[in-house]
């Protein structure tokens, strides 16, 4: 006797196209899409996203996941991204694994990097050079 499996039954055939994800939405407050994270940026060839700022990007709550500092619309520690990057982790994938905003990592980074050269040259505006 042949059955129909549920891959071959048309009616538990599953059709790729037409299922939603969330990733695959544009932001809209009505939607949710967590609430805080800003809206995807749209440029030409020619410009240049604005650069965001610390405040913009990352969110602390001493409430929340342990007071530790987060990407705004997520639970995602700062830390994660120096730790994904320390593993040897190309900076795309991990934003592209996490759905985040490259213009937090950049925030994050810039921070970084202005700290570290702070730290080393005993200068704090040696990375505002760059």
């Amino acid at each position: 006797r042949v059955g129909f499996g549920p891959s071959l039954h048309p009616h538990f055939a599953l059709d790729k196209a037409r299922i939603p994800f969330a990733a695959d939405r544009e932001y809209d407050p009505r939607y949710g899409n967590s609430g805080h994270r800003p809206p995807p940026v749209k440029t030409s060839a020619t410009s240049r996203p604005e650069p965001m700022t610390l405040e913009q990007a990352v969110w602390v709550d001493p409430g929340r996941m342990s007071g530790e500092p987060c990407f705004r619309g997520t639970r995602l520690p700062v830390q994660q991204l120096f730790d994904w990057l320390a593993d040897g982790v190309p900076l795309d994938e991990f934003l592209r694994d996490f759905d985040l905003d490259p213009r937090a990592a950049d925030a994050v980074l810039r921070v970084g990097a202005a700290g570290v050269c702070a730290a080393v040259a005993k200068n704090p505006d040696c990375a505002s050079r760059t």
